[in-house]
Order: structure tokens, then sequence, then C-alpha cells
């Protein structure tokens, strides 16, 4: 090869680098390059707002890219790039509750390209602002405010849709934390904007647990013919119409904490049911560290229209689904009996609010059974049979125990041994230690990872320390 050939191909080697380069650059950091001298001063606004946006100077950066607007409205780039500086710096700022300054930004945004992102980001924020502003009790204000975002939103079906999924998520959330006026607020925002079945059949869910039977027919219907396939409605459907039909003759006791409905001819001792339940108020309220602000619904059936009703298996006594639900038998029940059933699902109530619904079924049964044995005469070391059957029980195997949706013969088995988990810790760090527990559950916390925070103990050795006491407390003769 010659000398000539040998330079061309040096110099052929370091265009293909250069050019390489320059494509890597346009592909991490767009920015608008042109060798039209019009746009120099526009292409140079960038580089430094590029420069300041990589130091978090959103201020200074929006300056730049603003300037680079000014100088080149018609560009493609330099508008994508502005808009996508206002919506991240808005996003931040609305992290610290700045809605204003975030909205300002975000009409910016949309008044640069009104398409469905920047529509739906501005919607979205409007309705952001109002949240908080409606917790705090303005609701004149909140709801101006989530009509100003239906009425951005109304330009776009995607920016629609995400918007009454946002307010529908909210409405989730707001059920969650025990502020069942406000989700409704949220839910009903959404079906305004978005007819979406999900929420609709909240909104039932809702409406039921308030006890507003016809509401909660209404919306579950709604759900029902927008989406026909979704098998989880038509149940709801067929129970709340019979107890629409049951509430024609319903009697209610109205108690400080509770509201008692049940039907006439029931064999109800009035005054044992409000001993009962006033007691466990106090008393479960105590142990959990939580006392309701709101009262909890009870609703006793007869046994005939319980099974008619709900389609429980017969070994069910009562449950919870927002209310407490229990059949009386036909003679009355003792008052052993009846506080046993009335503790086992007030615990359930109140740990499925204080929690968030965000307590494992495993160990909510077993502070359901703790509270219930708390209060009477069982002795667990009777029920439990052999140290054996604790070698290949886990926390894992009691919580897939407890998610199978059919009850197995072992299950009443699991419920004493989830017991017994609930009865180590209280033996080992009180009922402070259960309601740190809970807290944490609350807070969102797995229930491993909250007892390995709280009682430094990893999730084996945890385990390892339960069966021991299980073994020596219950087990060995």
């Amino acid at each position: 090869m010659n000398i000539f050939s040998s330079k061309k191909a040096l110099l052929l080697v370091l265009l293909a680098i250069a050019l390489s380069f320059f494509v890597l650059e346009v592909s991490s950091k767009p920015f608008f390059f042109s060798f039209n001298t019009q746009n120099i001063g526009s292409f140079e606004y960038v580089r430094a707002g590029e420069k300041f946006l990589d130091k978090g100077l959103y201020d200074k950066a929006i300056s730049c890219y603003e300037k680079a607007y000014e100088s080149s409205p018609d560009n493609a780039v330099i508008r994508s790039d502005i808009i996508f500086v206002y919506s991240k710096y808005a996003q931040i700022l609305a992290e610290s509750a700045k809605y204003d300054e975030a909205i300002e930004l975000l009409t910016k945004a949309y008044n640069v390209k009104q398409d469905a992102a920047t529509t739906q980001n501005l919607a979205i924020m409007y309705s952001r602002k109002a949240l908080p502003l409606a917790i705090k009790g303005d609701l004149r204000k909140a709801v101006e405010l989530f009509k100003e975002a239906r009425r951005i939103a109304y330009g776009s079906y995607s920016a629609a849709r995400n918007l009454g999924v946002s307010l529908s998520n909210d409405g989730v959330d707001q059920f969650k934390q025990g502020r069942e006026d406000l989700a409704l607020i949220c839910l009903k925002e959404s079906s305004l904007i978005y007819q979406g079945s999900k929420t609709f059949a909240f909104l039932g869910d809702v409406y039921y647990k308030k006890s507003d039977l016809r509401k909660a027919l209404f919306y579950w219907h709604k759900a029902r013919l927008l989406d026909p396939l979704d098998r989880s409605v038509l149940p709801k459907l067929k129970r709340v119409i019979k107890e629409i039909r049951l509430a024609n003759s319903t009697k209610m006791i109205d108690l400080p904490h509770f509201e008692v409905k049940y039907k006439e001819n029931l064999s109800i001792d009035a005054e044992l049911a409000a001993s009962v339940l006033e007691k466990a108020y106090f008393s479960i309220g105590k142990d959990l560290a939580y006392f309701p602000k709101t009262k909890t619904g009870v609703f006793f059936y007869s046994e005939s229209d319980f099974k008619n009703i709900f389609k429980m298996p017969s070994t069910v006594r009562a449950f919870y689904d927002g209310n407490i639900r229990m059949p009386i038998p036909d003679k009355q029940l003792g008052h052993d009996e009846f506080l046993r059933h009335i503790y086992h699902e007030y615990t359930h109530a109140l740990l499925s609010a204080k929690t968030m619904n965000n307590c494992p079924v495993w160990f909510n049964e077993g502070i359901a059974v703790w509270e219930e044995f708390s209060n009477s005469g069982y002795s667990v070391k009777d029920l439990l049979v052999s140290a054996g059957m604790m070698d290949n029980i886990t926390l894992g195997s009691l919580d897939r125990e407890f998610s199978k949706n059919d009850i197995g013969e072992n299950r009443a088995l699991y419920y004493l041994l989830s017991y017994t988990v609930v009865a180590y810790i209280i033996d080992n760090w009180g009922v402070v230690g259960l309601q740190d527990i809970l807290k944490r559950l609350a807070g969102g916390q797995h229930v491993v990872n909250a007892i390995d925070d709280e009682f430094l103990l990893s999730e084996k050795e945890f385990e390892r320390r339960w069966k021991t006491y299980v073994k020596n407390k219950y087990l060995l003769k």
C-alpha cells in the first residue's frame, strides 16, 4: 500500500469515528442542529439549556429553551425538547405540592403543542391539586378543579380515559384510608369523564359497605352493562336484590359505635348485642390501638337467609366484608358464643381499616382468633395435636394455605397455628409489639419485612424461635 493510499484510509477511519460520535450524541441528548445560519442562535440556547438541565437547574434550563423556541418556533425537535423540560420540572414541583407552579408549566407545554400527552398531563395535574383540598374539606374548590380537569381532558379520548383511571385509583386509595365520602367524589368524577366498568363496580362496593343497597344495585347494574363478561358483578347483583327484599322487614338498633340491623322475627337479645359490641369496641380497640371514627355496620340473619344470600359454606359462622354479617340460630345464642363471633369479626373490621387492607389473611385470622380466645375458655393446648406437625410449617406455608379459595381439611389447624404466631409476638414483645407490626403493615411493608425491621429477626430465625415457643408451651407434655 502506498503513502497516498494509507493517508486516504486513515482519513476514512477518522471520518467514520466522527460520524458515529455525532449519532450517539443525537440519540442520547436530542438537540436541534442545522447548517442554516438562521438557527445557529437556537442551537446555542439548546446546548446551554442541556448543561443547566444536567445540573438540575431547571429555571435556567427553561429560560434557555424558551429563547430557543422563540428563535425557532416551528422546529419540531425544539418544541419536543421544551415540552419535555416543562413536563419534567412540573412533575418535580408537584412532588413538593407546588401545584400552581406545575400547572403553569404544563399549560405552557399544552400551548406549545396540544396533543394527547400534554392534554393528559395538564388535566391530571388539576385533579392532583384538587385532592388535598378535598381532604382538607374545601369541597367547593376541589369540585371546581375536578371540573376543569374534565374540561381539558374532553379534547382527547386517551387523555379522558387516563384521567378517569387516575381518578378511579384515587378513589380506591381514599376508600382504603377510610375516607368513603371522598372516595365517592373521586369515583363519580371518574365516571363523568370515562365510562369504566371497574369504576362503576367499585362505586357499587362502596355503597354496599355504606348499606345503601339501592345505589349499590344501580352501579353494579351499570358495571354489568358495560362489561357483561365480568363474572364478579353478577353474584353481587343477585345478592343485593335478595337483601333489598329482606330489608323491607328489618329492625335497627342504634348504638354509640355500631349500627345493628336484623329481621323483625329474628331472635335477638338487644341488650346482649349492645353490651358485647360496645365492650368489643373498647377492648379490641385498645389492643390494636385503633378506634374507628364511623360506626361499624352489624347485620344478623336467619340461618336460611344467610345461606340463601351469601352462599357460604356451612362452617362459616360470620364474616366481614365492610360490615359484620353473621347468622343467628333459631334458638338464642348464649353470651359466650355470641361474644366469640363478634370479637373475631370485629377484629377483622379494625385490621382492615388500620392496615388499609395490607394485613395478610393468615396474620389477620391469627389476630382475630387471639382476640376470640382471649375472651373464652378455649385451650389451644387441647386443640393442637403433636409436636411433629410443626416441622414443615413456615410463615410462607401459612400464607399459601389462606390464599386458597377452597377450605381444606386442615384449615382449622392453620387458624390455630396463625394464632400461635400472634401469641408468640405478644408473649415476647407485648401488645405494643403487635401494634408496631400493624403500623408497618399500614405503611405498606410486607409482614416478614415488618418483623425483621421491628424485632431484628430474619424470617428463618423468627420461625425457629416461634416453633420452639409452640412446642414448649402447647405441645410438650
